[in-house]
């Protein structure tokens, strides 16, 4: 489809318009409310995560046994049904033979961490992947930094526009008082 020159000039035009009326609508006063908000809700995501994460380092996302109920349906799933105690706070990568194997704990998620059940002795169970807590700290502020930049960026444009529409509204009174109405 072709558009000719002057119905892109009108399209373009028209989008100007609107950007026009976006910008005149962030005043000084709404942009600092928004970048408040942004880093408030930003602040609350990384606490709440932080959070999470501690809370589920190393959570069970093995599948259940399709009879759970019997205690004797398979070793590796002793945790359900007996005390256990964790040897380490870390997921550690299952090796290339583990998961050639096809080894239980290493089926959903590729990561295992050793349990000592009470009774049946060490066992492994699924664990989720560890994260990477630096690097998540970086990504974090990295996304603060840009909305940052973002934010200074948009009230240079509203101070633009502002003091574009203060001469506009100048020149008006000043065209109406010369004309002396």
């Amino acid at each position: 489809m072709v558009f000719s020159e002057s119905s892109r000039a009108t399209k373009v035009g028209h989008t100007l318009r609107i950007i026009a009326k976006m910008i005149e609508w962030c005043t000084k006063k709404r942009m600092i409310a928004g970048i408040v908000l942004l880093v408030i809700v930003s602040v609350l995501v990384l606490v709440i995560e932080s959070s999470l994460y501690i809370r589920m380092n190393i959570k069970d996302v093995t599948k259940l046994p399709k009879d759970k109920n019997n205690k004797n349906s398979s070793n590796d799933y002793c945790w359900l049904h007996e005390q256990t105690q964790v040897l380490t706070n870390q997921c550690a990568p299952c090796t290339k033979l583990e998961m050639k194997m096809n080894m239980e704990p290493c089926k959903e998620t590729g990561y295992k961490v050793p349990v000592i059940c009470e009774k049946t002795g060490k066992v492994f169970r699924s664990c989720q992947k560890p994260r990477d807590a630096k690097k998540e700290e970086m990504y974090f502020w990295i996304f603060e930094a840009s909305t940052f930049v973002i934010g200074i960026v948009s009230y240079c444009v509203v101070r633009v526009r502002q003091r574009k529409l203060d001469k506009q509204l100048l020149d008006r009174i000043n065209k109406q008082i010369s004309s002396g109405i």
